[in-house]
């Protein structure tokens, strides 16, 4: 014990979390929050150290997002402006809290499939009453809509990390396409998995 306080020589103490991603998720798509709830929810990520906030912002729900390149995203119900968004993410930023985004593709994108058409199939067998829906693989559309939605929405987030699903299609989507079936044949690929 000294005046400076307490001293172990010869010591060297590291410390540091054992995780570098502690995190939550918040699905604002099926139960939306508004941003003071988000903001809250930071505030207290930030008292306990977590350090992640994966926000789940597309699903078959909605599109959370504002989308100033596809308005019709935002037909089927609220969502996020652009600036409530950058807000958030400066806001987190400023506790130690980094935000993630996640937008689901190919699977789980009726709210997208619903408003632009031309980039989805929709299966002719239904699953719990609701058409399948997913985007479609063989359509050049799909891709050139998903560039420019994502070149969108990536900015707003500066995290490297920015979450595209690889979500699930249903079994009936892809096998009910012609499309899709002439895309699989022509790249030989075994089954819709490797789609």
């Amino acid at each position: 014990l000294s005046p400076a306080g307490i001293a172990i020589p010869l010591q060297t103490i590291e410390d540091g979390p054992r995780f570098s991603w502690r995190g939550v998720m918040i699905d604002t798509v099926r139960h939306f929050v508004t941003p003071a709830t988000i903001r809250r929810q930071i505030d207290a990520m930030e008292r306990v150290k977590l350090n992640t906030l994966h926000l789940h912002l597309s699903d078959d729900q909605g599109f959370r997002v504002e989308s100033r390149r596809y308005p019709r995203l935002n037909a089927a119900g609220p969502f996020f402006t652009q600036a409530e968004i950058r807000d958030l993410v400066s806001y987190a930023a400023d506790r130690g809290v980094r935000i993630v985004p996640e937008f689901d593709v190919p699977g789980h994108t009726t709210a997208i499939v619903k408003a632009y058409p031309e980039v989805g199939v929709v299966a002719k067998a239904k699953s719990f009453g609701q058409p399948q829906v997913a985007l479609n693989p063989a359509a050049p559309a799909t891709y050139r809509f998903l560039e420019r939605l994502f070149g969108e929405m990536a900015p707003l987030f500066p995290d490297p990390h920015f979450h595209v699903g690889g979500d699930e299609v249903g079994a009936q989507v892809w096998d009910d396409a012609a499309d899709v079936k002439a895309l699989m044949a022509r790249e030989k690929l075994a089954d819709r998995k490797a789609v």
